[in-house]
């Protein structure tokens, strides 16, 4: 069916994971000039931050890359991408409703990505290399509403791990993951979902990320952090990220310039690709 396929062991040759990068990258040049279009500020997140630092571009045996947008801007992405992404080549996946968890992909048609503790739910043409895109919402100035805000982003996750059959879940999160089965309720769902929205018409000193693998700690940026988004070079392009990103940085990473122990030199999505035509 496809021309080329990989598995996890494959992308350590250096030919596998640069192929797989820059098809994500190429995903994300996408991403970035219908954002520029409509005037929609992003921020690249997590490791896909590290490495714009650290490697200028991918983290070397990185396989994903991560983008996250206020609430208010994640709205309208969500909106664009139903009314004018190029249905020729890529398929949109709205978190909540075209999967289980609450944060939204866009994926290249006719390619295939297997992910650890991938939703079966989800059909085999609709599982192709992607860029996941993150909501950021705005967060109570209080410690105390900041925890119960945690605490409602983190149960609604947990509930979609469970939807979406987590079994290599670890114990703590297994336990989340029962006691959230109450969100089966829709009422209590919407609920929950209002919570973590609460301050979306507002602009508070603080913005937090809680749909990711966060820990409270730094669940939570303060909004200069963040700021005005600034182009910084990503591989062969430009992409957006936090305004302060030292500081970014270090509050969620710590010292993100030291890399990591050889043995852990390693992606934490992939399974198998099938890279397609591509």
């Amino acid at each position: 069916m496809y021309i080329s396929s990989l598995i996890r062991k494959d992308l350590n040759d250096e030919y596998g994971i640069l192929k797989l990068q820059n098809i994500i990258l190429n995903i994300m040049q996408y991403i970035d000039e219908l954002c520029l279009k409509n005037n929609i500020p992003y921020y690249i997140v997590g490791g896909t931050a590290i490495g714009t630092k650290r490697h200028q571009g991918f983290i070397p045996w990185d396989d994903d890359l991560d983008i996250a947008m206020t609430r208010e801007n994640y709205n309208r992405f969500i909106t664009v991408c139903r009314t004018q992404l190029d249905k020729e080549y890529f398929y949109f996946q709205e978190g909540g409703k075209d999967w289980p968890l609450y944060f939204s992909k866009v994926r290249l048609k006719n390619t295939y990505f297997d992910e650890v503790e991938a939703d079966s739910n989800i059909a085999f043409e609709n599982r192709g290399i992607f860029v996941d895109i993150f909501p950021l919402d705005f967060v109570s100035n209080h410690k105390v509403i900041q925890l119960w805000q945690y605490f409602c982003g983190k149960s609604l996750v947990a509930y979609s791990l469970s939807c979406r059959g987590y079994d290599s879940a670890k114990n703590h999160k297994k336990i989340l993951m029962f006691f959230a089965m109450f969100l089966k309720v829709s009422i209590l769902r919407k609920f929950f979902i209002n919570q973590v929205q609460k301050y979306k018409n507002k602009e508070t000193n603080f913005i937090g990320s809680f749909f990711g693998n966060s820990r409270f700690r730094n669940a939570i940026d303060s909004f200069k952090i963040l700021g005005e988004p600034k182009r910084v070079p990503f591989e062969k392009i430009s992409l957006l990220a936090p305004a302060y990103m030292h500081e970014y940085l270090t509050l969620h990473f710590g010292d993100y310039m030291q890399l990591p122990q050889e043995n852990q030199r390693i992606g934490h999505h992939l399974l198998h690709v099938d890279f397609g035509k591509y």
